[in-house]
């Protein structure tokens, strides 16, 4: 298990205050790979930033690349909290003790 501070961010609720746990999992070309952190505050953004080379675009708002795995013809990185798409960017969703943040590499409709 990896532990970091993550600061920076708005805390909003008392479970974002305390921080807590979360889960990252990063989806592309066949491979998964499972990493779990413990938090006092943060985004996913920091997260997936914390063992991983990403780009991103819109004002840090969409992935663009992770680990040299890049968005391009038809294909981008979709982003899912708790199975659920987040309808912003992933450097405004607060983390919550429990999420599991879903980065997919996967052919968007």
């Amino acid at each position: 298990m990896v532990v970091l501070s993550l600061i920076g961010c708005q805390k909003e609720t008392d479970d974002q205050i305390n921080g807590g746990n979360v889960t990252l999992i990063i989806k592309s070309l066949g491979t998964t790979k499972t990493e779990r952190f413990k938090f006092s505050s943060g985004t996913p953004l920091e997260v997936v930033k914390y063992n991983h080379r990403v780009k991103t675009v819109l004002n840090d708002n969409f992935i663009e690349c992770i680990d040299d795995v890049c968005a391009d013809g038809g294909y981008w990185w979709l982003f899912y909290v708790n199975n659920k798409t987040i309808n912003y960017g992933v450097k405004r969703y607060n983390l919550i003790d429990g999420d599991v943040i879903l980065f997919e590499f996967n052919k968007q409709d």
